[in-house]
């Protein structure tokens, strides 16, 4: 860990994990976030009342002058942290970074702000993910249309064009008597994507070979409310792997 990415010296930029129970996770994504970011940045880890040793984690961290911690004991959700965050920020730009996300590459914080910064763009996307037609939802199991939406996982935002647009990352679903489903089903960032195409404040997403900059695990944190599978078990192991190979480079 360097002096110019710790969370003493933000820059411009403030990069927000938000963690639920995914000790190993979260460890590994903010070592690997602040190791390769590449430019300032102040981090900031808002838990959800963890109690896995996440937040004893998160304290050592900060402790060490590597990240800022928010705990909230009321279990908030993930939309609520970043509709929290984008109000709050005290930086130009604040990036989303899910906390079972693991960065591969270096520069890639700073690659996300040279592209925003050089486009003059609201946000932009590690990638974006299309509509998806007669998809299930997974809390009321309804047939929906499920908008596009720039995936939440990844996601850097202008925090006053975004502001502006006074939208939601929630979840939001409404009737829509002109598609086969009768419902259109805004998920995580879909509704602010939606505003945001409307307003006229341009967009993109990073370019394909960004993806190699990092590797998105997926539904780490479902396995409390459905039980864990074998593919969760493996993506664990997978992850502890790499843990291991991080706290070695880190020497801490």
């Amino acid at each position: 860990m360097t002096a110019a990415t710790t969370s003493t010296d933000g820059g411009d930029v403030t990069v927000y994990i938000a963690s639920a129970d995914t000790a190993t996770c979260t460890e590994l994504a903010v070592r690997t976030a602040v190791a390769h970011a590449g430019t300032p940045h102040r981090l900031v880890v808002g838990d959800s009342g963890s109690t896995d040793g996440s937040i004893e984690m998160l304290k050592r961290f900060r402790d060490r002058g590597w990240l800022d911690i928010e705990i909230a004991e009321d279990k908030r959700h993930h939309s609520e942290w970043l509709d929290l965050w984008v109000k709050t920020c005290a930086t130009r730009w604040a990036v989303f970074v899910d906390s079972d996300v693991e960065f591969h590459r270096d520069n890639w914080l700073g690659d996300m702000v040279d592209v925003a910064d050089r486009g003059g763009h609201g946000l932009v996307c590690a990638e974006l993910l299309p509509a998806a037609p007669h998809t299930v939802e997974p809390v009321a199991q309804k047939v929906v249309y499920l908008a596009p939406r720039p995936a939440p996982w990844l996601l850097l935002v202008d925090c006053s064009a975004v502001r502006a647009l006074g939208a939601s990352f929630q979840f939001i679903a409404e009737p829509a008597p002109d598609r086969p489903e009768g419902t259109i089903a805004y998920d995580t960032g879909a509704k602010l994507f939606a505003a945001l195409a409307e307003s006229g404040v341009t967009w993109t997403a990073m370019p394909a070979s960004f993806g190699s900059a990092y590797t998105h695990y997926g539904n780490m944190s479902w396995a409390q409310a459905h039980g864990p599978t074998i593919a969760h078990r493996m993506k664990v192991r997978r992850v502890q792997r790499r843990l291991r190979r991080a706290r070695r480079r880190d020497g801490v």
